[in-house]
């Protein structure tokens, strides 16, 4: 069996489950006293950049993550994307600048990797999941607004991740049901739980309708 991943050799782990505290000395392993902070902070920064370049590229009809991430139309959507992350981890984390840019900058360079093989749609699937008020959108979107920061990108993302229809996924297809014979604003309420009067609300509307106005969502008015 062949599989491929990212060239990166270090394994975090939380130093102070240690006994002790005493650290050793082990090659590839980063024993670190803020474990908790960091890995929030990684699986934001990863996880909706991902989704971000999943859910647009699904739109598009790429097939690999990393032909969407350098895709000409979706890769400076991704920069603004990670602007947002950015400054909404070094807001609501705490965390320093230097620290979530490096961050980003390991996530952009994996995910723009051809050498890494990853689909789409492996990693859209279970969209109402992903769409819901504390995970990778919703969630990032609110931290961004706190912090002064219009998530534009975030919600563009979030906008095609409503609009992800995968047929063999049954989360893409509830979604869909959801969708079409309740609205957006249903959709919006129940699965992203935030009000549809809401000013976020009204940027991922704003979001879909541009989407179709360029044709990325198709075959509705």
């Amino acid at each position: 069996m062949d599989t491929w991943v990212q060239d990166y050799w270090v394994l975090p782990v939380d130093g102070k489950r240690l006994q002790n505290h005493q650290k050793p000395n082990l090659q590839y392993f980063e024993f670190r006293d803020d474990f908790g902070e960091m890995l929030a902070q990684k699986i934001y920064t990863n996880n909706t950049s991902v989704a971000l370049i999943a859910y647009l590229g699904y739109l598009k009809g790429i097939n690999y993550v990393a032909d969407a991430a350098n895709d000409s139309d979706i890769e400076p959507i991704l920069e603004m994307g990670y602007e947002e992350i950015n400054q909404a981890l070094i807001y609501s984390l705490g965390v320093s600048e230097e620290s979530q840019l490096e961050f980003s900058r390991v996530a952009e360079a994996k995910y723009k990797d051809y050498s890494i093989v990853d689909e789409v749609i492996r990693i859209g699937r279970d969209p109402i999941r992903k769409l819901a008020s504390d995970d990778r959108l919703i969630g990032p979107a609110n931290m961004a607004m706190d912090a002064g920061v219009n998530p534009k990108a975030i919600s563009l993302a979030t906008a095609a991740a409503i609009y992800f229809d995968y047929p063999k996924d049954p989360s893409s297809v509830e979604l869909k049901r959801i969708r079409e014979t309740q609205g957006i604003d249903a959709v919006l309420e129940e699965v992203c739980g935030i009000s549809k009067e809401s000013t976020l609300a009204n940027l991922i509307k704003e979001s879909i309708s541009e989407l179709k106005e360029h044709q990325w969502i198709k075959g509705e008015a």
